[in-house]
């Protein structure tokens, strides 16, 4: 099997795993194994990967080892997906990318708010 892009998330988080369900219904050609970061040991995923990093915001591993984290993240997975590839592009056109940054980091600040809060209700992280 062919070395996938490696998707490094937060499995505690609600919103977190409502993303990653999303989009292994979208990955009909299998290009992404989804990590949860409190089962992974992350020096054997790639050994710059920094876990309170990647607790921050999702992180991805290209299988040219290549980390990109955010909306560089974001921006990855679409294009590896059939159902979003062909509009992907747009994500790189000015302004989209600081509007994007924006968004993402606003929407990966709050993620454990009153709408999304850890799955087990033991998280401390981010409280």
């Amino acid at each position: 099997m062919a070395v996938r892009t490696r998707v490094l998330y937060d499995g505690q988080c609600e919103l977190c795993q409502q993303s990653m369900a999303r989009l292994k219904r979208r990955d009909t050609r299998q290009r992404l194994e989804l990590l949860d970061l409190h089962q992974v040991e992350l020096r054997q995923i790639h050994p710059g990967l920094d876990r309170n990093c990647c607790l921050r915001e999702l992180h991805v591993v290209t299988p040219q080892g290549t980390v990109r984290q955010g909306f560089a993240a974001f921006r990855h997975l679409f294009r590896q997906l059939p159902s979003t590839a062909w509009w992907a592009i747009a994500l790189y056109v000015p302004p989209v990318p600081l509007v994007g940054n924006l968004v993402y980091r606003w929407v990966a600040h709050r993620r454990y708010g009153r709408a999304h809060s850890c799955a087990t209700g033991q998280c401390t992280t981010h409280q």
